[in-house]
């Protein structure tokens, strides 16, 4: 199994510098490991060796305490929880590996709730179930988390194959804008989705 995500220490990263020398983390990583061909994010993150958070254009830029395990599960997770979806990385990351790889990184924390994001993401964007049985406990989670982008709630379901996040989502994507101060939008350049999850 390619369980393991490295967190390349660059300058530069496909044409953009980084404001120092860091670790990448979460989608940059992800996009570097798997040599997926896909538009950067409007922002990366980047590992610093200092004790200081902050952004400059293209770049969010956390300390040391932020850097995660090696591993791609550990990868998803930091970039839900910090860079939000981005569901055209998703995409491109689910073509390149085998689903029954995927099963087991799910399954690694199979209560949680980034593993039933993960979990959902894969079913929704490649039309094909995992081989895992259906949760029988855990809280409904939402897909996006509001803080780093929009989404409209709607209401829980019980009947869906995944008892994970049952929200009714609009889902523009595959392409972010980021204006300063604002949270992430998605832009409805591809397609507009309906989901029910």
């Amino acid at each position: 199994m390619k369980n393991k995500c490295i967190s390349p220490q660059v300058t530069f990263f496909h044409g953009r510098q980084a404001p120092e020398e860091g670790f990448l983390e979460g989608y940059g990583a992800i996009i570097e490991n798997f040599s997926l061909s896909v538009t950067l994010p409007a922002k990366l993150t980047l590992i610093s060796q200092k004790k200081r958070k902050y952004e400059t254009d293209g770049w969010m830029v956390f300390p040391p305490k932020y850097k995660t395990d090696n591993t791609l599960y550990r990868q998803l997770v930091f970039a839900l929880k910090y860079e939000g979806i981005n569901l055209l990385i998703f995409k491109k990351l689910f073509e390149s590996i085998d689903h029954n790889e995927l099963a087991e990184i799910v399954q690694m924390e199979p209560t949680s709730q980034y593993s039933r994001r993960i979990w959902f993401l894969y079913e929704w964007l490649m039309n094909h179930s995992l081989a895992i049985p259906d949760l029988k406990q855990g809280n409904f989670v939402p897909l996006v988390d509001e803080k780093l982008q929009f989404a409209v709630r709607g209401e829980r379901s019980s009947s869906i194959e995944l008892s994970i996040i049952c929200q009714e989502l609009l889902i523009f994507v595959l392409s972010f804008i980021k204006q300063k101060g604002s949270k992430n939008l998605f832009s409805p350049i591809c397609m507009i989705k309906k989901v029910t999850i």
